[in-house]
């Protein structure tokens, strides 16, 4: 009996310590962190993304532009003359200060997977709330390593991102620029 106990203690504690070390390499093992990922996988990107840019801009034109001529006999007596004066300035200041901030979640798909591993995600949700419509759409790579055991990565973590976000509807369409004003912007009138 002491023996039998004694031999299950050490087939226990051999099976503790292979597990621990997993001498496999294998990357489905339960004892390892990182999922093994093919084409046509999902993954959850959590976006986060804080974007604030300014932009200013000052400039100043000036002209000056003058002809005189004068013609007259020699006594002076009569003079014939003439003088033509242009002048023109021109001032310009702008500033432009735009931020924005997204946050959401969004399930992409694995188009393919790189010879060094990475994961080429895509991935696009359409939402409509109230006759708006609200597209969000996300692509890029990411190391599976960053992907957590949850199966998320955040946004901040995808190499080479493109991260869309648009909308339409009426809060949309009244954001935009009228037609007449786009003209008078693009004249200059005001």
């Amino acid at each position: 009996m002491k023996k039998t106990i004694m031999v299950l203690s050490l087939f226990f504690i051999s099976a503790c310590f292979l597990s621990a070390v997993d001498l496999s390499g294998d990357l489905n093992s339960p004892y390892s962190n990182t999922k093994t990922y093919k084409t046509g996988d999902t993954v959850r990107v959590l976006i986060n993304e804080n974007a604030t840019a300014a932009q200013s801009n000052e400039t100043g034109v000036s002209r000056d532009f003058g002809i005189t001529a004068g013609a007259g006999p020699s006594s002076n007596t009569t003079a014939y003359g003439g003088q033509f004066n242009y002048n023109n300035q021109n001032t310009g200041k702008g500033t432009a200060t735009q931020s924005g901030v997204l946050q959401t979640e969004i399930t992409v798909e694995v188009m393919e997977v790189k010879q060094n591993g990475y994961l080429v995600l895509k991935g696009q949700k359409d939402l409509q709330m109230n006759g708006n419509t609200q597209k969000i759409s996300v692509e890029g790579e990411v190391n599976p390593m960053d992907i957590e055991a949850d199966n998320t990565i955040l946004s901040t973590k995808v190499v080479n991102a493109k991260i869309n976000y648009t909308g339409d509807g009426v809060l949309g369409n009244k954001a935009k620029m009228g037609f007449l004003s786009q003209v008078f912007d693009w004249l200059g009138i005001f």
